[in-house]
């Protein structure tokens, strides 16, 4: 009876013992070279199970993650639905992201994203803090973007000198600007958004045609409608249009 307990109590913390020196950490940097994801540190605790990998760098994406913290939800792993819940440091601001998986339902909270750090593909400087909230569901294997909705706001937005040829429009303090987008159909993302600033009141309308797998190559069409408040253009109202691809967007009027 005592050698069947000694027995029990090492068949039970065997698997302990083999989860303790398992080297999670190379498991990880192996999947992460796979997927040829660029990173600069990995760090795994196991107890509690936690996952933060630093200087993420994906090569569909022009910016780099600073941090990226993955915690398991433990009560919904038990019940089957592995979620999982991210915590973001991204240009500057921060995330707050909950998955399941495999992937095919996430939430997301975006909050004080530079702009100037996040979005370098437009021919003119944008500035601001960019916030977001929203749920989308999607088929990976796919890559499609199925169903999804959400709102999004920019703080002390800013715009650069806009040119068109032989024409051009001053740089804009366009205050707060604040949106909603809704997926309309698979990989099209409808998109609106309203701004009454010190310099102009904007409009933004239009949509974006996601390419989940290369998003450089997802298509953008947008409809910018500005109306200055500063002298000598007060009054007017510039309309023109942002178009083409993401990596490689053009301002025509």
């Amino acid at each position: 009876m005592k050698n069947f307990r000694y027995f029990l109590i090492f068949l039970l913390s065997f698997p302990l013992f083999l989860y303790l020196s398992f080297p999670l950490e190379r498991v990880v940097e192996r999947e992460l070279c796979k997927r040829e994801i660029g990173y600069t540190e990995v760090e795994v605790e196991k107890f509690p199970p936690k996952l933060r990998v630093k200087g993420l760098e994906l090569p569909q994406l022009p910016f780099s993650i600073e941090e990226a913290v993955v915690l398991p939800d433990l009560e919904s792993i038990l019940s089957g639905d592995r979620r999982l819940n991210v915590s973001l440091k991204v240009c500057g601001g921060e995330g707050e992201v909950k998955l399941n998986y495999p992937l095919s339902e996430l939430t997301f909270h975006l909050k004080s994203l530079r702009l100037s750090r996040c979005v370098k593909e437009l021919p003119f400087k944008v500035r601001g803090l960019f916030s977001a909230a929203g749920e989308v569901s999607l088929r990976v294997q796919k890559a499609l973007l199925e169903k999804g909705r959400g709102s999004f706001s920019v703080e002390r937005l800013e715009l650069g000198e806009l040119s068109f040829g032989l024409f051009s429009l001053p740089g804009l303090n366009l205050g707060k600007l604040k949106g909603t987008f809704v997926v309309k159909r698979e990989n099209v993302v409808s998109l609106e958004a309203e701004g009454k600033g010190k310099d102009a009141d904007v409009k933004v309308r239009g949509y974006i045609n996601v390419n989940l797998r290369y998003p450089g190559k997802s298509y953008v069409n947008l409809r910018v409608k500005v109306k200055p408040k500063v002298a000598l253009l007060k009054g007017r109202t510039f309309t023109f249009r942002v178009k083409g691809f993401a990596e490689n967007v053009t301002v025509v009027r």
